[in-house]
């Protein structure tokens, strides 16, 4: 696998960059204007490249031009890249702990909350720490989309209104929610909400509220926005390493990436903040109804993930194999609180304040000489 590894590494460096022995490659299977590639992947190497004086120089491969979804991880591990995006939901098998903590943004369903909680759960939880190393990577930084909210068409303002709504569902848990509720969770991909909504397929689409103007633009079909507040995904390594590649660099040059990781962290969540913003208004601006979700809707929610998430632990033990997930539960879970207990009062709006509570509470304390290397 060694020998595979670097020659498949070597072939493509040598066609890619035949005059640039130190470029490297971010390869992502997400669109080059998405916020997610212009914030940690893009302006992240533009960053490491001026940090480290141009040693450490990365190309963007974005939408999928190297590596698809399903193949990252192994692509990564194979050295195809050095560098990628990677949702623990593309390999269940692979990564079966991360997998387990995916639905438990449920807990505390605010993105800054849970996309530091993840990263300080990644960095130090032991667990966490051996499913990225059994696939020869590591993980180097993270995010979180904004909070999901209902879309409807027609008028809808409580749980009474959205009892058997065909609701687009984002995944697992939030379909064993919606049918708990009462609201009748439909399967398909988020490309297929504008369609959904216009064909009548869909009455409403669980998703962050950029939706409404970008990506799918479901605001023209959408009457009513309902403040619902589930949780986002939260559980993707925004940057995910090859293991002999970081083990390659300088103790320097992985501080620069530690630091740059940890700036494209603020950068990508307070830009997801601020298109959420700008859509709400979008949304009041353009005569949408918009309403928090009503108290019967809150107790309903809640009442499923103080039951266990509709059956989450057996999920997590009988799906990836996890002998004790009240145990590994119990652990994320502290680390939600904690964030949750270190953002209070910080200013979300200010780069610099959640730049240094994030830093001092994680990047700063990871040890460059022996994390990702022994």
């Amino acid at each position: 696998m060694r020998f595979r590894k670097t020659l498949m590494a070597g072939v493509f460096l040598a066609i890619a960059t035949p005059a640039q022995a130190e470029q490297y490659s971010i390869a992502t299977f997400i669109g080059p204007t998405h916020i997610i590639t212009r914030y940690q992947h893009q302006e992240f190497a533009d960053n490491v490249r001026d940090a480290t004086g141009g040693e450490i120089d990365f190309e963007v491969f974005a939408g999928g031009a190297l590596l698809p979804p399903t193949g990252t991880l192994e692509g990564i591990s194979n050295g195809v890249a050095q560098v990628s995006v990677m949702p623990p939901t593309y390999a269940p098998s692979a990564l079966p702990v991360l997998n387990a903590v995916s639905d438990l943004g449920w807990l505390k369903p605010d993105s800054f909350v849970l996309a530091f909680a993840y990263a300080d759960f990644n960095f130090n939880d032991e667990a966490a720490k051996q499913d990225w190393k059994n696939n020869g990577v590591l993980y180097g930084a993270g995010h979180a989309t904004p909070v999901y909210h209902l879309m409807c068409t027609g008028e809808r303002t409580s749980l009474e209104d959205l009892q058997g709504a065909k609701t687009r569902s984002p995944g697992a848990s939030y379909a064993r929610v919606m049918t708990d509720i009462g609201l009748s969770p439909v399967n398909i991909s988020s490309s297929e909400s504008y369609t959904g909504l216009e064909r009548g397929a869909l009455d409403c689409v669980a998703a962050d509220l950029t939706f409404l103007v970008s990506g799918q633009k479901i605001g023209d079909l959408v009457d009513s926005v309902v403040l619902a507040n589930f949780m986002p995904y939260f559980s993707s390594a925004g940057l995910m390493y090859d293991r002999d590649f970081w083990q390659g660099i300088s103790d320097e040059n992985r501080r620069h990436l530690l630091d740059e990781g940890a700036l494209s962290m603020v950068r990508l969540q307070m830009a997801y903040a601020k298109e959420v913003e700008d859509a709400l208004q979008w949304a009041k601006d353009n005569g949408k109804t918009v309403v928090e979700a009503d108290a019967a809707f809150k107790d309903a929610v809640q009442a499923w993930v103080d039951g266990g998430l509709g059956g989450g632990a057996d999920i997590a033990k009988e799906k990836f194999g996890i002998e004790d997930p009240d145990s590994l539960f119990s652990s994320f879970a502290e680390y939600v609180a904690k964030w949750e207990g270190l953002l209070a009062g910080v200013d979300r709006k200010d780069e610099d304040a959640l730049l240094a509570v994030l830093k001092e509470n994680i990047f700063d304390k990871v040890d460059v000489k022996t994390y990702g290397v022994d």
